[in-house]
């Protein structure tokens, strides 16, 4: 998916007439950028992190919500639901959170 922002690039021209003291005279430029979204696998980008939360629900339908510790690791998010089934048997309904870097490219000027 991809969409389109207005742009405003300013620039002061050089030897253009102070309209008053103080005061620069900024020339603007107007255009639509094409934008997309998707994940940011740069480099300085922050890592991903999973994490899992219990949903099995108690008899008066309320989620037991507890949460494994957030990991860069996903076995170490994963393997917390099974030591938190060996503390509660009857939990066996878990729900993965994800928490993955995404970020706006800009992908080109149109017209």
């Amino acid at each position: 998916m991809s969409g389109r922002t207005p742009t405003v690039e300013s620039t002061e021209v050089p030897g253009a007439r102070q309209p008053s003291r103080g005061t620069a005279v900024v020339r603007q430029t107007f255009g639509y950028v094409n934008w997309t979204l998707r994940p940011n696998r740069e480099p300085d980008a922050p890592p991903t992190r999973f994490k899992f939360r219990c949903l099995t629900e108690d008899e008066s339908g309320k989620p037991c919500g507890t949460e494994s510790k957030e990991s860069e690791n996903f076995a170490i998010a994963r393997d917390w639901t099974f030591a938190h089934m060996q503390s509660h048997p009857t939990h066996v309904s878990y729900a993965e959170v994800v928490v993955r870097p995404w970020a706006m490219w800009r992908i080109g000027p149109t017209r």
